[in-house]
């Protein structure tokens, strides 16, 4: 399964406003907010796979125009 960030995004604001509105009893709470987390660690990794991607293009380009 592809990672979608917008979906993971929105299924953690989901899990945010559940937990800010008590509606979910401690224990609910509780599987809610490592869910939440671990959604949040997916995420940032994401991200930080951008990060470098972006960096390494950077990287790369500059070499060309350094050719040039």
């Amino acid at each position: 399964m592809e990672f979608n960030f917008e979906t993971k995004i929105k299924e953690l604001n989901e899990i945010v406003l559940a937990l800010e509105s008590d509606q979910y009893n401690l224990e609910d709470s509780l599987k809610n907010y490592k869910k939440g987390s671990e959604i949040s660690k997916e995420i940032q990794k994401y991200l930080e796979n951008i990060k470098k991607e972006i960096e390494l293009q950077n990287q790369q380009t500059n070499g060309i125009d350094d050719i040039n």
